[in-house]
């Protein structure tokens, strides 16, 4: 049986759904129940197309340390974060987790991430959030970590395994991240107007501004999905990439050129956003079957993010 967390350490964890798949959404809760206090869901979805209310039982739905928030529209993961981060504050965690609905955390992953967090306070480090390694679903590939040099002008990537067990990253991916409730006192919650895409990174790059590090801890294990399917890309050789919609890329984009304009964002990560449009642009051109409603958002969205137009998706 996985150990739960000590009484002083009261980690509660929120889930932002839309439109989830039963099975993955009841794998995921079974999972998170069993290591944290309380699960706030924060139901995104509109009335009528697969909420989570349908996707579990009375019973489920019953239990004590679990919250349904319905919202009866999509109101953006940085919104719903923020709805799911204020109850769990209100109710006094001293930590949120916050999950996607489409990740599967080890049965120790919130152990792990805890006693990573108290080893870099014994060390004199300021945490704001220590994140698992994953594996992408779609691809069956370790996610790439990006580490920056001190001055934030250089950056390399890195897996999480054996030879790096707790590194300090540029930023985390929001699923599976723990952060504990005084530094989202001092830093802030999302962005909401970002709704969806680099919601994560934002907020870890206005932590580091504050004197905080994000980390990853190895031995702490997620599964997640990141993207909607494998896409095979000539870039010298043939790799394999996952493709995102043509609706994510147009939120990709604009909060790219959003990103680069907040003086709080990490040198080398500015100046790496018109390279990685550029890519972009090469890699949904030549190889996508959506080739050309993906341009067109990827375009439209570089427009809306130079025009300041944020929040959801366009009309």
């Amino acid at each position: 049986m996985t150990p739960m967390p000590s009484d002083a350490t009261r980690v509660h964890a929120v889930v932002v759904a839309w439109r989830p798949d039963r099975a993955d959404l009841q794998a995921l809760l079974q999972r998170l129940q069993s290591q944290v206090e309380h699960v706030w869901i924060v139901d995104n979805t509109s009335p009528g197309e697969g909420e989570v209310e349908s996707c579990l039982s009375p019973d489920r739905l019953g239990q004590p340390g679990l919250s349904l928030l319905s919202q009866h529209c999509n109101l953006g993961i940085a919104t719903g974060f923020n709805i799911g981060l204020r109850a769990a504050l209100a109710a006094g965690a001293s930590h949120v987790l916050l999950s996607d609905q489409d990740s599967l955390p080890a049965e120790d992953m919130v152990v792990r991430l805890l006693e990573a967090e108290r080893s870099l306070l014994a060390q004199g480090k300021s945490p704001a959030a220590v994140g698992p390694g994953f594996s992408n679903a779609v691809n069956g590939r370790p996610f790439r970590f990006q580490v920056f040099s001190d001055d934030g002008r250089r950056c390399h990537e890195v897996v999480a395994d054996a030879r790096m067990p707790l590194f300090e990253v540029g930023a985390l991916i929001s699923s599976g991240c723990l952060i504990r409730a005084k530094v989202l006192a001092a830093v802030g919650l999302m962005r909401d107007e970002l709704f969806i895409d680099y919601v994560d990174i934002e907020w870890c790059h206005r932590a580091r501004a504050k004197g905080y590090t994000c980390h990853v801890c190895a031995a702490a294990a997620l599964d997640h999905k990141l993207g909607e399917r494998p896409l095979r890309v000539w870039a010298g050789r043939w790799r394999t990439l996952t493709e995102h919609s043509p609706l994510r890329l147009y939120f990709q984009a604009r909060n790219a050129i959003w990103l680069i304009r907040r003086p709080y964002i990490a040198t080398w990560y500015r100046w790496n956003q018109p390279r990685f449009l550029l890519g972009r642009i090469y890699v949904y051109g030549g190889f996508s079957s959506r080739r050309l409603a993906s341009l067109r958002m990827l375009f439209r969205g570089v427009r809306d993010g130079l025009r300041g137009r944020m929040g959801g998706p366009p009309a």
